[in-house]
């Protein structure tokens, strides 16, 4: 289960591979079309964009997000890990040497399957994937939206303990290491899925938007997050700058010029990643927080190179699960760490957010960065549902915690209308009583007079 962690961590953070090309002769004349591809063809232009709609998510025992897709024909399904970290939709050859999901796939047995003749080798920090990049139908539904002529990497060699069938690549770009063409996101923009070149996540309700907003977002604050000096790392990450971090009221890491201060926003991780040089100052600030004291927590290598670092508490479970109070308060209510988007726009991580109680740990990291940045994984996007725009460069962080400000006030404004509406029913009701009462109570006084003759016939009419 380490080694899976590590393969998505390293993977996903650093991105830091060399590709070789082996370019081919490239076999794609439509002359060769089969006639599978071109009634697919046809079929994919009859479907409207409104059948994609919300891809449904599902969440990994390892804490990370997968979807449903099927590639070929006929269809061979597979759970993808849904990555912004990393540019590729592969998937597993089923004649793969080293690899360790149970689905593989198996180009032979569709129709529809065509090689490029082009072979990558990608060397990961953890290990070496390689393959051939080919063209197959992808579906997010069964029975419901095709694609044809989708450039997947088919990788038929690896040496990484890797259990999923494959990944979903949706970072923003690529840095001229191989065609853009093969790129997720571009795919989907050249087949008239994405308008707009953007694209939701949603990891709370388990939702995957494309080219979509849902209506609910509406009534949550949002404000976007946008790099400021985007050269460094904006033909690849989706990323923005901050102004600073602050952990317990106590200033974590900060600069004197944003541009050198980076975020990037990773949903092939399951923790948040902090660069190793701020290790330092960050264990001296958890260390005057009293349930992390009492905790005996420390900081740990996680490699034999010293190279990985995570936020151990060994007691931390015990303190918080035997209905201690003031731990439990401790736990729910500090704010851990808070981070400063854009003018004082905040999000925070309190330490329930972060602390895995099945694993006594944090999932908190230190490693190198690019740029010394920080990495947001699945426990931001698990918080705060977040919009990805490719053209404009930008980042929509939606606050579902916290409605509208205008939509605060009219509610305030019908809630008053509506106990005022309480009172005046109850008053009415009140008095509708009163009136019955004093006409039963009259009619019973007059009966009694007459009895004793002080009321005539005629009167008592």
């Amino acid at each position: 289960m380490y080694l899976i962690f590590i393969f998505i961590l390293i993977t996903n953070i650093f991105n830091i591979y060399s590709i070789h090309e082996i370019i081919s002769e490239n076999n794609n004349n439509e002359n060769t079309l089969s006639k599978d591809i071109r009634s697919l063809i046809n079929i994919h232009k009859n479907i409207t964009k409104l059948s994609i709609g919300n891809i449904p998510l599902t969440r990994t025992e390892e804490g990370l997000y997968t979807l449903k897709l099927s590639i070929g024909n006929p269809r061979q399904e597979f759970s993808l890990l849904l990555d912004t970290g990393s540019p590729l939709l592969w998937v597993n050859s089923n004649n793969c040497i080293g690899c360790k999901s149970q689905k593989k796939f198996n180009s032979l047995q569709s129709t529809t399957y065509k090689s490029t003749k082009e072979t990558l080798s990608i060397n990961y920090l953890s290990g070496e994937i390689s393959g051939i990049i080919g063209q197959d139908t992808i579906e997010f539904y069964l029975n419901s939206f095709l694609i044809p002529f989708f450039y997947i990497f088919v990788v038929n060699q690896t040496n990484i303990n890797f259990k999923y069938d494959g990944i979903f690549g949706l970072s923003k770009g690529v840095r001229n290491i191989y065609n853009l063409k093969y790129s997720t996101s571009n795919q989907l923009l050249e087949n008239e899925i994405l308008d707009e070149n953007s694209f939701l996540f949603d990891f709370p309700h388990l939702s995957f938007y494309l080219d979509e907003i849902p209506s609910y977002l509406g009534r949550y604050t949002n404000f976007t997050c946008k790099s400021i000096n985007g050269y460094k790392l904006n033909n690849y990450y989706w990323h923005c700058n901050y102004d600073k971090i602050e952990s317990n009221n106590n200033q974590l890491i900060s600069s004197n010029n944003q541009d050198d201060n980076f975020v990037i926003f990773n949903s092939g991780v399951n923790s948040l990643i902090f660069p190793q040089k701020s290790m330092t100052s960050f264990y001296q600030i958890i260390s005057n927080n009293k349930l992390l004291t009492d905790g005996k927590c420390t900081i740990k290598s996680q490699d034999s190179n010293n190279n990985l670092y995570a936020l151990i508490c060994e007691n931390f479970a015990n303190l918080i699960g035997q209905n201690n109070k003031e731990y439990e308060n401790i736990f729910n209510n500090d704010e851990f760490i808070v981070i400063y988007l854009f003018y004082e726009r905040k999000v925070s991580f309190k330490i329930k957010d972060l602390f895995d109680k099945e694993k006594a740990s944090f999932k908190l990291y230190f490693t190198a960065t690019p740029n010394d940045a920080i990495i947001l994984g699945v426990p931001f996007f698990e918080k705060y549902p977040i919009l990805f725009d490719k053209d404009d460069g930008y980042i929509i962080i939606y606050d579902g915690i916290r409605p509208k400000e205008e939509s605060s006030a009219s509610s305030k404004i019908l809630i008053f209308l509506f106990i005022v509406l309480i009172i005046l029913l109850v008053i009415l009701l009140v008095c509708i009583i009163l009136r019955n009462k004093r006409k039963v109570t009259s009619g019973q006084i007059e009966k009694q007079f007459s009895n004793y003759g002080l009321f005539t016939q005629e009167q008592t009419k």
